[in-house]
């Protein structure tokens, strides 16, 4: 599973002027024993990968490299790059105080 999501910059984060931040999750499910006296089988979500970017641009940088350690088919990585493009906000997101080109 992958969640690629926009949230509003915290306010004690000084180091960027963009308005968001950006967050990668990449999990998979795990099936694994219950406990240790049974046979019962569960899945878990694992975290296999967490990436926290400060701007748009940040974001569309690193997606890509991240994606095809995960992804083998290149459409379905360009597909996904081209959901991100949904998060840009033209007004909202700046870099180094000038928008985004």
């Amino acid at each position: 599973m992958i969640i690629i999501a926009r949230h509003s910059r915290f306010a004690w984060i000084q180091h960027t002027d963009s308005k968001y931040m950006y967050f990668m999750y990449i999990t998979r499910l795990q099936k694994r024993l219950i406990g240790d006296n049974t046979s019962e089988v569960a899945e878990f979500n694992i975290l296999c990968f967490f990436g926290m970017y400060n701007s748009f641009s940040h974001l569309i940088q690193n997606v890509q490299p991240i994606l095809s350690e995960y992804i083998l088919d290149s459409k379905k990585i360009v597909e996904i790059v081209m959901l991100c493009e949904e998060l840009y906000d033209n007004e909202e997101d700046h870099v180094d105080g000038e928008g985004i080109r």
